[in-house]
This record gives structure tokens, sequence and C-alpha cells, in this order.
């Protein structure tokens, strides 16, 4: 009888962290206009895992947009474009010169130059686009700021923590050497899912649903090991899901060295934005059974809080 196993734990990013005031003191001049805004921002990256496949060290590009009290773009100091692109490793630090009295919003997106991710500044829209398996450089993160009214006095710079706008979910297997023992090596995986494809960057909502098929693609080959000890990494996938936690279906699918493609269906999986989802056991091998266990984990702490459901 096959097991299989699907845990959701909570990803490297921390939760996105802005400004819950309606008014920004800011480094400016008493009798000046205008005025100095910072903003650090801060990337899930953590250096001591900068190896780790899936943590990512991939999203380095960072853009952002800034939007009038009317939510307007304001293209003299907003970067959206790939020629305008800062570079994000950690944190960095933005500023911006904003007019003492006026009301501002800010959009913040880091991903890699390959991302498939599309989105519209003016409508403050992203549109989610996967066609393989196995992409680390699909993911991204991003953090919205809340409408603030610049006032010129003296406050440290804001800190803001990008957070994923993905769910990833992760398919490992302890029966891969059993299944060339028997005659069959897989070589690649993919997933077939039904999930919305757009995100709302202000509100945060998804919308939109659309089949998507992350086609097969060979296993990860870094040398890290699957989240869970003792299973090969067979794929990594980025769906994009809203910030509760929600049961979906999906496919898993994979080809052999031969050509020939295999299908098994998970019912309800566990997803939540900004969690890791892991689905491990025998995935080539007799009937899957199931369990579910869902473990909350701290952005850096290595401790991890277990909470069980059987």
């Amino acid at each position: 009888m096959k097991k299989v196993l699907i845990s959701i734990v909570a990803s490297a990013a921390a939760l996105l962290a802005t400004s819950c005031t309606n008014e920004l003191i800011t480094d400016g001049d008493l009798f000046s206009n205008e005025t100095t805004v910072r903003f650090v921002v801060k990337a899930p990256q953590v250096t001591s895992r900068a190896g780790v496949y899936g943590t990512g060290k991939a999203a380095n590009d960072l853009y952002y947009a800034v939007y009038d009290k009317d939510g307007k773009v304001i293209p003299a100091i907003s970067k959206t474009t790939a020629e305008q692109k800062e570079f994000i490793d950690i944190e960095t630090t933005v500023e911006f010169k904003l007019v003492n009295g006026n009301w501002y919003s800010i959009v913040f997106w880091a991903e890699n130059e390959a991302s498939v991710a599309t989105i519209d500044w003016d409508k403050q829209e992203m549109t989610y686009n996967p066609t393989k398996a196995n992409q680390e450089h699909y993911d991204a993160f991003w953090a919205y700021v809340d409408p603030f009214r610049v006032t010129n006095n003296f406050q440290q710079p804001e800190m803001i923590e990008l957070t994923r706008p993905f769910s990833q979910i992760n398919i490992g297997t302890d029966d891969f050497d059993d299944a060339v023992d028997a005659g069959t090596t897989m070589v690649s995986a993919g997933m077939r899912v039904t999930l919305p494809n757009v995100l709302n960057l202000a509100s945060g909502k998804v919308s939109g649903e659309s089949t998507l098929v992350y086609a097969n693609e060979a296993f990860p080959t870094e040398p890290e090991v699957f989240p869970i000890d003792g299973y090969k990494y067979l794929a990594m996938n980025y769906v994009l899901v809203d910030d509760t936690k929600h049961l979906i279906n999906l496919t898993f699918t994979h080809s052999d060295s031969v050509g020939n493609n295999y299908e098994v269906d998970y019912p309800n999986v566990p997803v939540r934005r900004n969690y890791q989802t892991n689905i491990y056991g025998s995935a080539f091998t007799s009937v899957a059974s199931y369990k579910i266990s869902i473990k909350p984990t701290p952005t850096v702490d290595p401790e991890y809080n277990y909470d069980t459901n059987k």
C-alpha cells in the first residue's frame, strides 16, 4: 500500500509588514515643499540558506510603483521596467522625494528576470502564467504600502518585508529505486491544477480561474535534499492562492525514460499563501493513502512548532 504524506509549512519569508499609520513622518526641511521618504525593503533570502532550492534566492530584481491619492502611477519616481529595476539581496534602501501633505501608496515587487508574472501597474494586478514544472525562477515576492500622508518630521526608515504571493508545492518519493529495480526509471515530473491566476497587488485578493499545466521537467538537481529527510525531490511548483488555508485537487504527472506518461490524482491538498506544502511518500508504486500534518515554520528559526492533524 502506497503511503503519501502531506504537510504545509510556513514559507521562508516573514508575514507582510507595512506601515499601519495614516501619516508617514519623514526626514525633511520644515520650510520645504518636498521631503525624503525612505523604505528599507527586506527580501526573504537568508544568507545561511542561500544555496537551498526553492528559498527565493533567484528573486533579485526589485520593481516598484508609487501612486498618488487617486491611484495613478507617478512615473518620475517609479521603477517598473527592466531598464529601471534595482538589485535586491537581503535588503536595500529605497528613497523618494515626496510632496509634503500629499497622500501616496506603493507596490513593491521582486522577481527573477525569467519570471512568468505579468504586471499591469496601472490596474495593480499581476497575472501568473506558469508553463513548466520545477522552475525556481517563477518565484516572486511583493508588498503593498497602504496610503500614507507625508509630513516633514524625522523618523527612522520604514521596514517593508516582502512575502511570497504563492504557495510552494513540493512532491517527493521514497520508492524511486524500487521503480528502477522493477524496470522503470522515472526522469521528469509536473503537475496540473485549476486555480486563480490573477492577484490584486493592493488588496491581496486573487481572481480568475485557469487550468494550469506545469509540463513535465527533469527532477530538481540541487545538492540539497527534499524538505522532508529521506525523500527524492520530484517536483517544486508555485501556485497562486489566497491567505487562508483551503483544500485543492491536483494531478501529479510524471514520465519515464522511454516516454511513458503517468498521472496520480491528489485530492484535498492543503495550501495557503506564503506556506510550503510537502507531499511525500511512495509516488510510483501501489495505491495512495494520505495523512495530513500542518507545521508552521518561523522565518529563520530552525525550531519547528508541530501541530499535527491525523
